[in-house]
C-alpha cells in the first residue's frame, strides 16, 4: 500500500481479485467498503487515522491424488 499518508489516492500490490478492502474509522464504523481495486479513492475521507481490513474470499482448490 502506498503512499502513506495521503489525500487521494492509496495504491495496492499484490492483492488477490477477490479481496474486499474496508476502510475504518476509530469508532469502528466502515466508512468505505470496496471489492478488489489496485487504487482506492480516499479524497472523500476526512484526515485522520483509520484502519484497513482485507478480506479474502476462501478459495476451493480440489486435488487429485
Amino acid at each position: 500500500m502506498y503512499p502513506n499518508p495521503t489525500d487521494d489516492y492509496l495504491n495496492f500490490v499484490g492483492l488477490d481479485k477477490y479481496t474486499n478492502i474496508k476502510i475504518i474509522d476509530l469508532t469502528g464504523k466502515v466508512v468505505i467498503s470496496e471489492s478488489f481495486s489496485k487504487k482506492l479513492d480516499v479524497q472523500n475521507l476526512d484526515e485522520g487515522f483509520y484502519l484497513l481490513k482485507f478480506q479474502m474470499e476462501p478459495q476451493l482448490k480440489t486435488l487429485n491424488s
